[in-house]
């Protein structure tokens, strides 16, 4: 017990000198890419063929195969990889998201491979069929994407949408489970329009990243703009990156202007409860 007081009030003093906002660290981001757009394309067009096979679009069985694979590999090991970047980058939420829907893919796809080597004329892939686990599956799936829905209204409102889509999309296959008759097609037909918000959101992200401006609609929101300036400091007010490029790094053509260069040494997030009251920092200043 006197250790754990011991630690407890060790706990207690780093908490009172860290009163900068929910907490403060150094880190070290890597100066890699932005793999969002990857993740986001690689979920469209595993979702768009997948609600392809449950709209009854494509031949059966031999179509579905093509299906299956495209959903592991890209679906499955494509968004694994775009997870295991963000993680990289510091990105709990799009590390987070990416790797639990890259794990769906890859049960999905293996689940039609082994359904596909020990019943070769059955149906392989995910339609509906009395299956109650495939029918929990998809459900948990949905509330995992009203989480993420929640999660991501403070950032911008084409991710909130997105995933309010994708939810119901998982609550249609879910329930076509029960009533394939009537919930078959309906579950494919919009399936594919959230692939194709999926979709806009890859393009969107990879415009605004590699032309450094949003000319597809984000709708970020004002607080994201502002914990993001923390967040990622500018260097300079002509910077035109300042959300998407990420960490500071010596060698931008900023660097030479003096502008920030105090952000360089050790970055940290700031409150957000300070942001939502409208209190300015030094960073606004800059």
């Amino acid at each position: 017990m006197a250790l754990v007081a011991e630690r407890l009030d060790q706990l207690t003093s780093i908490m009172a000198a860290t009163n900068a906002g929910h907490y403060q660290r150094q880190y070290i981001a890597f100066d890699i890419a932005n793999p969002a757009p990857l993740g986001f394309l690689a979920f469209a067009y595993s979702l768009a063929l997948f609600s392809t096979v449950n709209a009854e679009l494509i031949e059966m069985p031999q179509g579905q195969l093509i299906a299956v694979m495209f959903g592991l590999f890209l679906g499955g090991v494509g968004m694994f990889i775009v997870g295991v970047v963000e993680m990289l980058r510091r990105n709990t939420l799009a590390f987070t998201a990416f790797s639990m829907y890259a794990c769906f893919w890859l049960t999905v796809g293996l689940y039609g491979v082994l359904r596909a080597i020990y019943t070769p004329d059955a149906i392989i892939f995910l339609l509906p069929q009395p299956n109650k686990v495939l029918l929990g599956l998809c459900c948990l799936m949905g509330v995992l994407a009203i989480i993420f829905g929640v999660v991501t209204c403070a950032f911008c409102l084409i991710l909130p949408f997105l995933f309010v889509m994708l939810s119901i999309t998982f609550f249609l296959v879910g329930a076509a489970f029960t009533n394939p008759d009537q919930l078959n097609k309906p579950s494919g037909y919009f399936g594919m329009v959230t692939a194709a918000c999926s979709l806009y959101a890859g393009v969107a992200f990879l415009i605004e990243d590699c032309w450094g401006k949003e000319l597809l609609p984000i709708f970020y929101t004002k607080l994201y703009k502002a914990h993001a300036a923390r967040l990622f400091p500018r260097l300079s007010q002509n910077d035109p990156r300042s959300i998407t490029a990420g960490v500071p790094y010596p060698g931008r053509y900023e660097i030479h202007h003096g502008d920030n260069t105090v952000a360089l040494a050790a970055p940290s997030l700031e409150n957000l409860d300070k942001l939502r009251a409208g209190q300015a920092t030094a960073s606004e200043t800059v």
